[in-house]
């Protein structure tokens, strides 16, 4: 049984955690702020690690890819790969407890990281390999949750998954992927 300074330590921890996202968030919106870059990453860093081992995986999981694609957009594409690995590595432990509650997260996920290869470090192979297994957790989706939510995610998938295809010099397959969908 948790004493009551280990709960509060907890409640400290989560709340803290909640704040670190918000001031990472509001800190991009300072236009005249030179430093908003460097601080945002401080809060996102401040928010994962307070996050850690307090606050639910899915949401640590969460955190963890606001992060990434937080460097991903801005060009921080090494740091990026490293943060949405971690945060794929959770989603995909999660997915095993529960798919139909965590396939969604880690369909996003794989579909950012194929962006993040594609367009940030122009390795067409391995961002083809992430969109195929996005595609692949979309098309579950769509079979076993809501259709008219997913198909939308599955479209966008398989569009980035031919054009990472069409990259490798595979027109052919990539026009017949694309017909699939109505392309």
């Amino acid at each position: 049984m948790k004493t009551v300074k280990e709960f509060l330590t907890l409640f400290l921890k989560l709340r803290e955690c909640k704040t670190a996202i918000k001031k990472a968030e509001a800190v991009m919106t300072q236009l005249d702020e030179p430093n908003r870059f460097s601080q945002a990453c401080g809060f996102y860093e401040d928010a994962i690690a307070y996050g850690d081992g307090v606050i639910e995986d899915s949401k640590q999981a969460e955190n963890i890819f606001k992060y990434a694609r937080f460097l991903h957009i801005n060009n921080q594409f090494t740091e990026a790969l490293s943060y949405y690995n971690k945060s794929l590595d959770i989603r995909r432990a999660l997915v095993v407890t529960n798919p139909e509650l965590y396939n969604p997260d880690m369909a996003k996920t794989l579909n950012n990281l194929g962006i993040l290869y594609e367009h940030g470090i122009m390795d067409y192979l391995k961002a083809e390999e992430f969109y195929s297994e996005a595609r692949n957790t979309y098309l579950w989706c769509c079979d076993n949750l809501l259709t008219d939510l997913y198909m939308p995610k599955l479209y966008n998938a398989t569009i980035n998954l031919s054009y990472a295809i069409e990259a490798q010099g595979r027109k052919d397959e990539a026009v017949e992927l694309r017909k699939l969908i109505g392309e």
